[in-house]
C-alpha cells in the first residue's frame, strides 16, 4: 500500500504538483464540536457577528489563566484549580455542577483550536451551520449589531468563519443526536468522516486522498446496478493505468460506504496520482464529457496544465479499448443518480486557463509570440 509521496514517483513524470496543490487539505487532529446557542436565541448573532460566546460572565479569562498557568507550573490540575474557585464563590444553588462548569469553560479557552470545526443549531435545531475555528486567541468583546436578532451579552469569545448552514433533516441519523445534548459545548469527532466529506468532495487527510460521490437515488440500489458499477470502475482504473505505464498493484483503492440511498461512497488512494486518476475517470465516462478547458484556480498557482498533465488526461479520454466497461460505468451512474464532487468537476469542467488545444497551438507559435502571452497569463496570475 503506498503510504507517502516518495511512493507516489510512477506519476511525478505528469507534473501533478500544482495541482495537488489546488487539493483541500484536512489536519488529522482536527477536532469537530457542538456550541449550543439557548435555544437558537443567538444563532443569528453567532453568524452575523463570525463567533461563538460563552457565558458565566464573573468568571473572566485572568481565572482560567490562572487555573492554567497553575497546572503547566505543576502546582494544581487546571480543573481542580477551577472548582476550588467556584465553590469558594458560588452556591450550590448557583452552581450545581462546579466540575461541569470548569471542564467547559476549559474546554471553551484551551480545547477548542484554530481549524476546529464548530457546528451551532438554530431554534428547535431546524438548521445547522458549520464553521472553522479562526485562531487560538479567546477574546472579550460585545456585539455588534446589523439587523433584527438578539444580542449576546456573553463576552468571552472565539473567532468563527461560517461556511455552510443545512437544514438539519437533510443530514444523516448521526447529527440527530447532537441536538439531545444539554451542556454548551459538545465534542462530536464520532461524525469526523460523515462531515468531511460533506464540506469537500476531494480532499486530503495525512498521507490519504478522498474522493466523494453522491448516491442520490432514493429508490432502493439494484445489486446488478451497484456491482456492475465498482466493477467496470475497477477494470477501467487498472486498463488506464497500464496505459499510463503505471503498474496498478501498487496503487490500490479502498472504499467507505454509507448504506443508505441516498448516502456516499467515499473512495480513498494513497497516492495523488492515483486519486486525480480515478476522479477524471470517474467525471469523463460517468458524469459526462471532461471539457477541454480545465480551472486550477487557488492562491499560489492560476494557469495552464504542463504538458505532460495534458497528455495523462488525453491518455484517459481516449480510452476505448474496452469500450464495453464505460458503457456500464455510464449506465449504473445514471441508474444510481451518482454525482461527482463539484470541486473536480470545476477542475475539469471548463475555466478561466487555457484549452488542450490552445495550448498546443501556443507551443507552435515563434518564440516572440509565445513570450507575449505569458506575459498576459502572469498578469492575469496577479
Amino acid at each position: 500500500m503506498i503510504t507517502d509521496k516518495s511512493n507516489d514517483n510512477d506519476f511525478d513524470k505528469y507534473d501533478l504538483d500544482e495541482i495537488e496543490k489546488t487539493i483541500p487539505e484536512i489536519n488529522e487532529k482536527r477536532r469537530y464540536w457542538f456550541f449550543r446557542t439557548e435555544g437558537g436565541l443567538y444563532y443569528e448573532t453567532f453568524r452575523m457577528n463570525n463567533v461563538i460566546a460563552y457565558g458565566q460572565e464573573d468568571i473572566n479569562y485572568s481565572i482560567i489563566k490562572a487555573a492554567t498557568d497553575a497546572e503547566k507550573n505543576g502546582v494544581q490540575k487546571a480543573q481542580e484549580y477551577l472548582v476550588n474557585y467556584i465553590k469558594a464563590n458560588y452556591t450550590k444553588e448557583q452552581v450545581a455542577k462546579p466540575g461541569q462548569l470548569a471542564s467547559q469553560l476549559l474546554r471553551f479557552k484551551n480545547e477548542m483550536k484554530k481549524g476546529d470545526i464548530v457546528i451551532i443549531p438554530s431554534h428547535s435545531s431546524e438548521k445547522i451551520s458549520i464553521g472553522v475555528i479562526e485562531d487560538n486567541i479567546t477574546y472579550t468583546q460585545t456585539d455588534h449589531h446589523y439587523g433584527e436578532w438578539t444580542e449576546c451579552p456573553y463576552q468571552k469569545r472565539r473567532k468563527v468563519k461560517w461556511i455552510k448552514e443545512l437544514a438539519l433533516w437533510s443530514l444523516p441519523g448521526e447529527f440527530w443526536g447532537m441536538k439531545y445534548s444539554q451542556q454548551t459545548i459538545n465534542n462530536v469527532d464520532y461524525i469526523q468522516d460523515i462531515l468531511d466529506r460533506d464540506l469537500d468532495g476531494f480532499f486530503k487527510q495525512g498521507n490519504e486522498f478522498h474522493f466523494v460521490l453522491d448516491i442520490q437515488t432514493q429508490h432502493p440500489i439494484p445489486f446488478d446496478e451497484w456491482a456492475g458499477f465498482n466493477y467496470s470502475l475497477d477494470v477501467i482504473y487498472k486498463d488506464v493505468l497500464s496505459e499510463l505505464g503505471v503498474d496498478a498493484t501498487k496503487y490500490p483503492l479502498s472504499v467507505k460506504i454509507e448504506a443508505n440511498s441516498p448516502g456516499a461512497v467515499e473512495i480513498i488512494s494513497y497516492a495523488f496520482g492515483a486519486g486525480f486518476v480515478i476522479g477524471v475517470i470517474l467525471v469523463a465516462f460517468a458524469g459526462g464529457e471532461v471539457d477541454s478547458k480545465f480551472n486550477i484556480t487557488k492562491k499560489g498557482f492560476s494557469g495552464a496544465l504542463k504538458f505532460r498533465t495534458q497528455g495523462l488526461i488525453k491518455t484517459i479520454m481516449n480510452y476505448k479499448s474496452q469500450k464495453t466497461f464505460t458503457d456500464i460505468l455510464r449506465k449504473s451512474t445514471e441508474k444510481l443518480e451518482i454525482k461527482t464532487p463539484e470541486e473536480l468537476n470545476k477542475l475539469l469542467q471548463g475555466g478561466i486557463i487555457n484549452s488542450l488545444e490552445e495550448n498546443i497551438q501556443i507551443k507552435q507559435l515563434p518564440k516572440n509570440q509565445r513570450k507575449q502571452i505569458k506575459g498576459k497569463q502572469g498578469e492575469e496570475e496577479k
